[in-house]
C-alpha cells in the first residue's frame, strides 16, 4: 500500500514537472530514473513514471520513444514472477513492433520470458517497414538495394512506375522472409530502366498468414548520367593506326584495265588509218595527211588514262569498311557505355 501511494504521488509530481518543461533533456532524465527504479525492482515507480511521460510530453524523439516502450515492457514483465503483468506488457510490446518490426530488447532489459513474449506479440500483428537510403546510384556494375523488414514471413516485391508514362518494371522479389534486400535493375531487354524524371518506387508486401497486402510508396527523382570510356576508341598500339589492309583485285579493276587497252588500240588504229590507208599516187601526194586524226586519238588516250587512274583511287565499299575497322577498332577493346542513374527518394507514403 505504501509503495502504491508513493508511486501515485511520484506520478502526479512527474506529470506536472515534465508537462511544464516538455524538453528532450527532461525526458532523458525521466527515462534514466525509470531505469534506476527498474534495477532497484521498484516496478510500480517505473510504470508510473512511464505512463506520466506518455500522457504529458509531446517531445519524445523516435529513439526516446523506443527506449521508453522497452523499459515499460520490462517493468510490466520482469523476471520476478509475482510482479509480472503479461497482459499489460502487450501494449508497449505491440507499440515496439509497430515502430520497428524486427526490434529486439536491449541486452540489459532482455531475459528469456520477455523475449518470448515479444516474439508472440510480433506473430500476432502484420507490420512492414522499408529502410531506404536518401539517394542511390545505380549502374550495371554498381548494384543498389532497398532493405525491407516485416514482423512475420512475407512475400516482397519491388517495382518502379514512371509517373508520366505509367511504365512499370518489376525489379526484385523475395518470398517467405521477414527481411530482404531488394535489388534495383538498371537495364532490361530494351535498354535503361530509368528513362524519365519522376518515379514511384512501390514495395508490395503480402502476408502469408492472412493474404493481406501492404504497399509502401517512395517518390523518387531520377537523373541519368551517360559516360563513354574514351580509351575504348583508341587503337591498341597507341595513337598510330595499324597499316591498311592491301587492296583487293576485283572484277571492276580488271574491267578498267581492259578499257584502257582497248582505248589505246582504237587510238592507234585511228592514226594508222589516217596515215597508211590513203589513196595511191598521184592522189596521195596531192593531199596532205588529215591532222584531225591525231587530235581525236590524243583525246581518246587521255580519256582512257584518266578513267583508269580515278578508278584505282576509289576503293570498293568492302575495302573501305575493312580500312575503317582496322583504323578504329582492331584490336582495341569494345566500346563500353557507363550508364548511371541517381535516384533521390522522398519519405514513404502509405
Amino acid at each position: 500500500m505504501i509503495v502504491f501511494v508513493c508511486a501515485l504521488l511520484w506520478t502526479v509530481t512527474l506529470a506536472t514537472g515534465v508537462g511544464a518543461q516538455a524538453r528532450p533533456a527532461a525526458v532523458a532524465d525521466v527515462i534514466a530514473r525509470m531505469r534506476a527504479d527498474l534495477a532497484a525492482r521498484n516496478y510500480a515507480m517505473a510504470i508510473g513514471s512511464g505512463n506520466a511521460l506518455l500522457e504529458s510530453s509531446r517531445v519524445l524523439t523516435p529513439d526516446q520513444r523506443l527506449e521508453l516502450w522497452q523499459v515499460l515492457a520490462a517493468a510490466y514483465y520482469p523476471d520476478e514472477p509475482r510482479a509480472q503483468q503479461p497482459d499489460s506488457a502487450l501494449l508497449p510490446l505491440d507499440a515496439l513492433v509497430h515502430m520497428v518490426p524486427d526490434v529486439t530488447m536491449a541486452p540489459e532489459l532482455s531475459w528469456p520470458g520477455l523475449d518470448s513474449l515479444l516474439e508472440r506479440t510480433r506473430a500476432r500483428v502484420f507490420v512492414v517497414a522499408t529502410r531506404p537510403l536518401a539517394e542511390y546510384t545505380i549502374a550495371r556494375d554498381l548494384p543498389a538495394h532497398l532493405t525491407v523488414v516485416a514482423s512475420r514471413p512475407t512475400r516482397f516485391r519491388l517495382t518502379s512506375v514512371a509517373t508520366a508514362s505509367g511504365a512499370t518494371v518489376v525489379h526484385d522479389a523475395a518470398d517467405s522472409v521477414t527481411a530482404a534486400s531488394l535489388r534495383f535493375r538498371s537495364h532490361d531487354a530494351t535498354g535503361p530502366v530509368f528513362n524519365e524524371r519522376a518515379y514511384e518506387l512501390q514495395v508490395w508486401a503480402y502476408d502469408l498468414l492472412t493474404g493481406d497486402s501492404v504497399a509502401i510508396v517512395h517518390r523518387a527523382t531520377a537523373t541519368r548520367v551517360v559516360r563513354v570510356d574514351s580509351l575504348a576508341l583508341r587503337p591498341a598500339g597507341g595513337d598510330v593506326p595499324p597499316p591498311l589492309p592491301p587492296a583487293r583485285t576485283t572484277a571492276a579493276g580488271r574491267g578498267r584495265s581492259t578499257m584502257l587497252v582497248g582505248a589505246l588500240g582504237l587510238a592507234g588504229a585511228t592514226v594508222a588509218i589516217a596515215t597508211g590507208a590513203r589513196a595511191g599516187e598521184p592522189l596521195r601526194s596531192a593531199f596532205a595527211t588529215d591532222g584531225r586524226a591525231f587530235v581525236v586519238s590524243g583525246v581518246m588516250v587521255a580519256a582512257a588514262v584518266t578513267a583508269f587512274v580515278v578508278g584505282r583511287q576509289r576503293r570498293p565499299a568492302g575495302d573501305r569498311a575493312r580500312v575503317e575497322a582496322a583504323t578504329t577498332s582492331a584490336p582495341a577493346p569494345a566500346r563500353r557505355d557507363d550508364d548511371r542513374v541517381t535516384l533521390r527518394l522522398d519519405p514513404p507514403e502509405r
